[in-house]
């Protein structure tokens, strides 16, 4: 097979570099790697490294896997070792994500606050530097759409972002079901205490 060198190493790096490729953003080299033989020859050349491709053509998204996970070894999720806020934050959105997507909306936009409101329901205490560096690290992923001003401005309100559907490939169920367990784990504890504090006060009284 005759290979497009160029096309080839950029293809590689966009993988390596954002994780997923999605044909919507980048259709050319979403293209070019879905060709068949193109995709065995670059699954071949990553496979020497230790990665493979994932691909799903009903969304037209492909994504870089790390083999080394899918024979075992713990992680949050595939490739990234995103901070625990980092971590809940992407659960949120995958949350709101699959909610919006139940009612058949084609592009799920959502504005911070509808966020920041989520994450005090779930009891989440995430400041707003780590959520603008969150959003951060999901743009470079390829996980959402969100412009600079946005984030400049207050992050807890007004600005809004477009959540991808690569973010719903981000976690196995097992690993969403993880998370999901330490946060109703986390929000226990949290009503647990409140109660202990409302006891004491009233045997104060």
């Amino acid at each position: 097979m005759i290979v497009d060198e160029e096309m080839y190493k950029v293809a590689v790096r966009k993988l390596l570099g954002s994780t997923f490729i999605m044909r919507r953003k980048d259709k050319k080299v979403y293209d070019y790697i879905m060709d068949n033989e193109h995709r065995e020859f670059i699954m071949s050349r990553l496979e020497e490294i230790g990665y493979g491709l994932e691909w799903n053509e009903e969304d037209e998204i492909v994504s870089l896997i790390d083999l080394s996970l899918q024979n075992g070894e713990e992680t949050p999720y595939n490739f990234h070792r995103f901070s625990p806020h980092t971590i809940y934050m992407l659960f949120v959105l995958m949350l709101i994500y699959e909610e919006k997507k139940a009612n058949w909306v084609e592009r799920i936009i959502v504005n911070f606050e509808e966020v920041q409101d989520r994450l005090q329901s779930l009891h989440l205490d995430i400041t707003p530097s780590e959520k603008r560096n969150a959003y951060k690290q999901f743009r470079r992923y390829n996980l959402i759409s969100v412009k600079d001003r946005d984030l400049r401005l207050n992050v807890e309100e007004g600005g809004t972002l477009e959540i991808y559907p690569s973010i719903m490939f981000c976690m196995k169920e097992e690993q969403f079901a993880l998370v999901l367990k330490d946060l109703e784990e986390k929000i226990k504890e949290r009503e647990e205490g409140e109660d202990n504090d409302y006891n004491d006060e009233n045997m104060a009284d």
